[in-house]
């Protein structure tokens, strides 16, 4: 009878260590995963009080997945990402790095890593929770040049569209597809960067450093243009009382320029063409007592074409009231004021 229980206990204990991963151990995770041939890393956390299951599960595969990212930034000789860009991608290209260095470059991190596989397990008596990472290096090697084609081409894809968006009059638009590349730009400098501690032999052309700096060039070249704003062209004949008055153009010139518009001379060299017609006639002179109310009508014929697409995108007139007390003169100025506001908020509408 002892015999049998006896068994029973070693057969209990072959079951509860059959039940453990053969990772729990050292000596097995380097047999089983050699260095020369994976990435890999450890992690064990204590089981907090009251916590889920899954929380800690989760808690320990981030540690595990940090582990593993440290072994690779450790594969080779310490250097910040830049100091390793740098070196790859020559002193030719080291200022134009600089110029437009990615605020959103970061140290590679366990999210930026393809195809890590995390293994988790729970020790119950030991009240503890494990998890093991790993990677094989020909794999994620193949991984990041896959991941690395993938960010180039959607830079590339979104600078299509930002040019096509500004040759079509959307500066606007362009200027949030260039604006949304700063994620890009991170994925592709950390993916480089580990890369390069992957394998400290590869050189410009295996990460695809010509290719980046040329799109880069050319994402800085056109944030160049569209920060000039538009180009606009405005013909504007306006009369006051049967005289010429020119401060109807220059106040919405002065409008445009705080919107960041600039001003041609030809039509053609113009994103935007504007017409306008504009005059004044008296609407009314009321007397109360020793006051008297003079009341100008001013109207304005004002049509806006876009000439990327050769459409017109607004024609209309547009009529506002001026009162002054002193002549119509003054009162067609007032309402040249209003006339002035309207037709600039109009032009900038057009923009968006």
């Amino acid at each position: 009878m002892k015999r049998i229980y006896c068994l029973l206990i070693v057969l209990s204990s072959l079951c509860c260590i059959a039940d453990e991963p053969r990772w729990m151990n050292a000596e097995q995770r380097e047999l089983l995963y050699r260095s020369s041939e994976y990435y890999t890393g450890f992690a064990v956390t204590d089981m907090r009080a009251g916590e889920n299951i899954e929380d800690a599960y989760n808690r320990a595969r981030s540690q595990a997945r940090a582990e593993l990212v440290s072994s690779i930034r450790m594969s080779v000789h310490v250097e910040t990402n830049t100091e390793m860009l740098n070196r790859v991608y020559g002193a030719d290209n080291v200022q134009t790095l600089e110029t437009f260095h990615s605020t959103s470059r970061q140290t590679a991190g366990a999210s930026n890593i393809p195809g890590i596989n995390v293994e988790v397990y729970s020790d119950a008596k030991a009240k503890t929770v494990c998890a093991f990472a790993y990677i094989q290096k020909k794999d994620l090697a193949r991984k990041l040049e896959k991941q690395l084609i993938a960010a180039l081409s959607k830079i590339e894809i979104a600078l299509d569209e930002a040019k096509q968006s500004a040759a079509e009059g959307n500066k606007g638009e362009a200027k949030k597809k260039l604006a949304s590349l700063g994620e890009q730009y991170a994925v592709v400098e950390e993916t480089q960067c580990t890369m390069l501690a992957v394998d400290a032999t590869l050189g410009k052309e295996d990460i695809a450093a010509d290719e980046y700096v040329a799109l880069r060039k050319q994402v800085s070249a056109l944030n160049k243009e569209l920060s000039e704003g538009y180009a606009m062209y405005i013909q504007c004949q306006a009369t006051l009382s049967g005289a010429d008055c020119p401060a109807l153009l220059k106040g919405v010139k002065g409008n445009l320029s705080k919107a960041g518009c600039h001003f041609v001379d030809e039509p053609d060299m113009a994103d935007w063409v504007v017409r306008i017609n504009a005059y004044t006639e008296e609407y009314n002179v009321a007397t109360f007592g020793n006051v008297t109310n003079y009341t100008v009508n001013a109207t304005a014929d004002v049509a806006i074409d876009r000439q990327a697409t050769g459409k017109r995108v607004y024609e209309e007139e547009l009529v506002q009231k001026g009162v002054h007390t002193m002549n119509d003169k003054e009162a067609g100025k007032e309402a040249y004021k209003k006339l002035t506001a309207q037709i600039s908020q109009i032009i900038i509408q057009q923009f968006n």
